[in-house]
């Protein structure tokens, strides 16, 4: 189980140390469904931890699609933005966990302010739309067809015309992605800009980057799972996973990573993969997120069984 993130953040905000969280080892507890404290400890404990914080956060906090910035709620004020500032850096400097889900030009206005550049408001602003919203404003830059309802949206009352087009969708941009969450903005600066520590956050092409560094891919998945199979059948098991991974689609493949790591995104880390003798209802793959070390039965008949194993693991 997980707690409610408003109550989460509202603790943090309200700690009577939190001056020195920041400075802390923080260990975490989960609490399994009897509402017993699971077995589990360590920091696959605390990746899972903060992937649940963060997926929450983008689904109950934030606006916006494949990129999404906070958004005005009653019940937050600067101490509680101030408490998420505290979790991203946390998080990042504990377990180099990062929510690449946020804007990357709300990020970057966080760390360089004005230095921003357009071109990075306009894109950013494209993944804040859906896929089909993108598509449509291609279409209106290239062809300049009327888009009143889309500009209603936005509360934009200007004429367009062509010669204004780019300007206004740039005026809209900076307007959702900075102007509207500038509260939050402010009340994060003071702890996203100590990442600047940091060579990934220390310029806005490294935090570009760094962003791709991030983003799970099929290669990437199969370039960290290492293994040292000695008999045919863990040669077989083997690769039956390489197969299974290459065969996965971006949700099933954020599922595997998430089983494998706790996390949802891509660390310079590698997955070691592990053989064990078992058969029937116990031939099923392990996961030990503190390794990340996964173990799978080196007895599968064919590739179909591990596949069957895998696909059974809860989400």
């Amino acid at each position: 189980s997980f707690l409610p993130l408003i109550f989460i953040i509202k603790c943090i905000s309200k700690h009577s140390l939190i001056t020195s969280v920041m400075n802390c080892n923080i260990d975490f507890k989960v609490i399994d469904e009897k509402g017993e404290f699971g077995k589990g400890v360590g920091v696959g404990v605390i990746c899972e931890v903060y992937t649940l914080f963060w997926n929450e956060f983008s689904i109950s906090m934030t606006l916006g699609e494949r990129e999404r910035v906070p958004f005005v709620r009653h019940d937050y004020f600067v101490q509680e933005w101030e408490a998420v500032g505290r979790i991203l850096v946390k998080g990042f400097v504990s377990v180099s966990y990062f929510p690449t889900f946020l804007s990357k030009a709300f990020l970057c206005y966080c760390l360089f302010g004005n230095q921003v550049p357009d071109s990075m408001f306009v894109d950013s602003f494209t993944k804040y739309l859906s896929p089909v919203e993108e598509e449509f404003i291609v279409d209106i830059i290239r062809k300049n067809d009327e888009f009143t309802d889309f500009l209603e949206r936005f509360k934009c009352r200007r004429v367009v015309t062509t010669e204004n087009l780019s300007q206004v969708i740039l005026e809209i941009s900076k307007q959702e992605l900075v102007q509207k969450p500038h509260l939050m903005i402010s009340s994060l600066q003071p702890f996203v800009r100590q990442l600047k520590q940091y060579p990934q956050f220390q310029t806005i092409t490294a935090v570009e980057g760094f962003y791709d560094s991030l983003k799970p891919t099929t290669k990437k998945v199969l370039s960290c799972l290492t293994s040292n199979p000695q008999s045919e059948g863990e040669r077989d098991a083997f690769k039956f996973l390489r197969r299974f991974v290459r065969g996965l689609e971006m949700p099933k493949l954020l599922q595997f990573l998430r089983f494998t790591t706790a996390m949802d995104v891509m660390i310079d880390k590698k997955t070691g993969v592990a053989f064990i003798k078992c058969e029937g209802l116990s031939a099923r793959p392990i996961a030990h997120t503190c390794g990340p070390l996964l173990e799978i039965p080196s007895t599968y008949a064919n590739f179909v069984e591990l596949r069957e194993a895998f696909m059974n693991i809860p989400n």
